[in-house]
C-alpha cells in the first residue's frame, strides 16, 4: 500500500514526507499547512526541471527574498532548508547546506497594521462577494469564514488550518487547539455569531472528526498557507489597501494583532480593569508568557495614551517594544 504523500506532487513527494514523518516522530509538529515546504515542491513541479536535487542552485532559488518579504520568513526558508538537507545527507544524498550567518537574522522589531474597523468592514464585504470557481466551488464560503475566525478569535493561521471537526463543538460555540504554537492545548470560546456561522459551514461542507475543517480543493489534506495568503493579498488590493513594502502595509498575520488591540479597546472604553483582563486576553491568545502580551499595550496606547499611564504603576517598564506573538 502506497504511503500518504501528504499532498506533495512533485518527484520528491515521497522524500518531503519521509522527513514530516521523521521530524514527528521527534515530537515536533511539522503541519504541513503552516509549513514551507508545500512552495518548495510547486516549484520542483513548476519549473520541470528534469533532475530537482538538494543543489545550491536550488537552495538559492528557495531561499530567495521575495518582495516586501520580513526577513523573518526568509531565515525561516533557510533554516528548513538546512533541516531538509540535513535529512538527505543522512539518507546518504549530496545536499547543499546553507552556511549559517549568510542572511539577516529575524527582528522582533516590526510594525504591525491595525485594520481599522472600516477596512474590516470592506475586507469582509469583499469576501462575501468573491468570484465563484468551477475548480473550487466552496472558495467563498470557506475564505469567509476563515478570515472572519481569525479576526473574530485572534488564532494563528497554522490553528485555524490546523483545525479538524472533531476540535469544534456547534454546541458549546468552543474550538479546541491542539498543540499550538507553544505545544499547548487551550480551548477558545467563540462569539455566538462567529459560532452560528461556522457551524453552518460545517453543515454544507460535513466531514468526518479528523477531516479538515477548512479542506483543500485538492481533497487530500487541509488549505495550505500560500494559498490562503495569496487570496488574502487579493482581495486586499481589491480594496485599495497598499501592498505591503518594507516590512510596512497589511499582512493576514496582522488580522491577529488588531484582534488583540480591538479587545483592548474595547475593554478600555467600558471601564473594565486591563490589568484584571490581561491575563485572560493571554491566555485566549495562547501566549506562552504574560509579557508577550504586554506587547499589545504598547500598540493599544497609540490610540489611547491614557492606557500606558494606567498600567505605570501595575507594570512598571516591562511593557515591550517587541514580542513573540
Amino acid at each position: 500500500m502506497a504511503k500518504d504523500l501528504m499532498g506533495f506532487r512533485s518527484s520528491w513527494a515521497q522524500f518531503l514526507s519521509d522527513f514530516i514523518r521523521e521530524k514527528r516522530a521527534c515530537g515536533y509538529r511539522y503541519a504541513t499547512q503552516d509549513n514551507t515546504l508545500q512552495p518548495l515542491d510547486r516549484m520542483w513541479c513548476e519549473r520541470g526541471a528534469p533532475d530537482p536535487s538538494l543543489s545550491r542552485a536550488w537552495a538559492e532559488k528557495f531561499i530567495a527574498v521575495r518582495p516586501g518579504e520580513s526577513p523573518a520568513n526568509t531565515a525561516k526558508r533557510a533554516s528548513l532548508w538546512r533541516e531538509l538537507a540535513r535529512y538527505g545527507e543522512r539518507r546518504g544524498m549530496a545536499a547543499y547546506i546553507p552556511p549559517t550567518g549568510t542572511l539577516p537574522l529575524a527582528s522582533r522589531q516590526f510594525a504591525p497594521y491595525i485594520y481599522s474597523r472600516a477596512e474590516l468592514q470592506q475586507l469582509f464585504l469583499a469576501i462575501d462577494r468573491y468570484p465563484a470557481s468551477t475548480a473550487w466551488p466552496g472558495r467563498t464560503a470557506m475564505l469567509a469564514v476563515l478570515y472572519r475566525l481569525l479576526y473574530g478569535t485572534g488564532m494563528r493561521v497554522g490553528e485555524a488550518l490546523g483545525l479538524n471537526h472533531a476540535d469544534f463543538d456547534s454546541r458549546e460555540g468552543v474550538i479546541t487547539i491542539h498543540q499550538g504554537k507553544n505545544q499547548r492545548d487551550r480551548l477558545v470560546p467563540l462569539a455566538p455569531a462567529l459560532a452560528k456561522r461556522l457551524a453552518s459551514y460545517c453543515r454544507r461542507f460535513p466531514g468526518d472528526r479528523n477531516a479538515p475543517i477548512f479542506l483543500s480543493p485538492m481533497r487530500q489534506h487541509a488549505l495550505d498557507h500560500s494559498t490562503v495568503n495569496r487570496h488574502f493579498h487579493s482581495l486586499i488590493e481589491s480594496i485599495g489597501l497598499p501592498p505591503r513594502q518594507n516590512r510596512r502595509g497589511p499582512r493576514l498575520h496582522d488580522l491577529r494583532h488588531t484582534f488583540a488591540v480591538h479587545r483592548l479597546e474595547k475593554w478600555y472604553r467600558a471601564g473594565e480593569s486591563l490589568d484584571a483582563k490581561l491575563p485572560l486576553l493571554s491566555a485566549y491568545m495562547g501566549h506562552k508568557t504574560l509579557h508577550d502580551t504586554y506587547y499589545y499595550l504598547r500598540i493599544t496606547s497609540s490610540f489611547f495614551p491614557e492606557i500606558t499611564r494606567r498600567l505605570e504603576a501595575f507594570a512598571g517598564d516591562i511593557i515591550p517594544k517587541g514580542a513573540k506573538a
